[in-house]
């Protein structure tokens, strides 16, 4: 048993992992990436005629070191989206998408989601900006290797004092360890209560958002905002042996919620409890493993051009034959808008509405002809 008066140091070196599989690559510009890979996301035809079917294909891929599972993308955008398509039917889910490997190179995935072009204006052409946010769930781990050494092997071993290093793979969450190595513990402090400590900076280095808690049950469609907790991120340190570890503020043992602050970075200290028995030999290694579990939010877009009919102009008498209806009556702050910012006489009658909107070209009137207006 060691004595009162001896000193015990432990040696950081850590070697992050993901999902798994080790990496002996050092931190460099590749890490910190989103891992999902928009290769493609356009519609089709373009430009689409007015009223025709626009066909949306978008092509994701894992490039990062883990599996993403419960990968979806969810578009939104222009209000007629929303005429078109529910929010189930605005979310495709792609499932898995397995990360490369040495032997096996990543495979992409494809959805599409299928819907109407809007009615716009004869002789107009419309930019149509459509966005999609994209979730995956993602584990990041950490293989860490812990020295822990008496004061007497640390002297016959002459360790030098240096900083904890990290060896990282690609991910949004990346890791740190916070502190230099070796670091001095006395049995004293042990007998006190004082443990060592083992600090872990988590940094959002991705282009979007992490959060935790944001599927809806059964159906997996993701509900950022109304059960999700916005940049947080699950941090755990794995027990080893008699070795346990426990989180110093808010946590469930050696498991705790991490507040990225901003959404960049988070920081949370862990006791690390060992047993005595484990420093029996004056040295021996422990490997602990830190796991980073979070869903993981980023935003693309693309362009949808609309063509109008092409043909004769509003004024003129094959415009003016059209029989024209609502989709739906307007509301009275329709009337209202229509009447006072068009000069439209009647609003309630369609024959004077649609034409006024149709050869406006005012954004907001395309939008109300759009939604309100079809030929009859």
């Amino acid at each position: 048993m060691l004595g009162d008066t001896k000193q015990i140091l432990i040696l950081f070196t850590a070697a992050v992992i993901a999902s798994g599989c080790a990496s002996n690559t050092q931190t460099d510009a590749t890490s910190g990436s989103s891992v999902i890979s928009v290769n493609s996301f356009e519609a089709s035809p373009q430009p689409v005629p007015a009223g025709q079917t626009i066909n949306l294909n978008m092509e994701l891929e894992n490039t990062g070191d883990s599996e993403a599972e419960n990968v979806a993308a969810r578009i939104f955008g222009p209000s007629f989206l929303y005429d078109k398509l529910s929010k189930e039917e605005r979310t495709e889910k792609f499932g898995k998408l397995r990360a490369p490997s040495e032997d096996n190179p990543a495979i992409p995935n494809t959805r599409s989601w299928t819907f109407e072009a809007p009615a716009i204006g004869q002789n107009r052409e419309s930019d149509y900006t459509i966005y999609s946010k994209i979730f995956y769930d993602y584990t990041t781990r950490g293989d860490t290797n812990f020295r822990v050494v008496s004061q007497n092997r640390y002297r016959e071993q002459s360790y030098g004092q240096t900083d904890a290093t990290l060896e990282e793979t690609s991910g949004p969450i990346s890791l740190d360890i916070r502190g230099t190595t070796p670091k001095i513990f006395y049995e004293s402090d042990r007998d006190e209560g004082i443990t060592p400590e083992l600090c872990i900076v988590a940094t959002n280095s991705g282009e979007g958002k992490a959060f935790t808690g944001g599927q809806v049950e059964n159906d997996q469609i993701y509900a950022l905002g109304e059960n999700a907790d916005e940049d947080t991120i699950e941090l755990t340190i794995e027990s080893v042996g008699s070795t346990t570890f426990d989180a110093k503020s808010n946590g469930d043992g050696n498991s705790v919620k991490v507040d990225l602050i901003n959404g960049k970075e988070g920081y949370q200290c862990f006791e690390m409890n060992i047993d005595g028995s484990t420093l029996n030999n004056e040295e021996t290694n422990i490997n602990a493993e830190i796991t980073a579990d979070y869903n993981y939010v980023k935003e693309t877009q693309t362009t949808a051009t609309v063509e109008g009919r092409r043909g004769v102009n509003p004024t003129d008498t094959g415009t003016q034959n059209v029989e024209w209806d609502f989709k739906e009556e307007p509301s009275d702050n329709d009337v209202e808008a229509l009447e006072s910012g068009w000069d439209i006489d009647d609003a309630e009658d369609p024959s004077e509405t649609c034409p006024a909107l149709e050869s406006s070209e005012d954004e907001s009137a395309q939008d109300l002809f759009s939604r309100l207006c079809s030929e009859g």
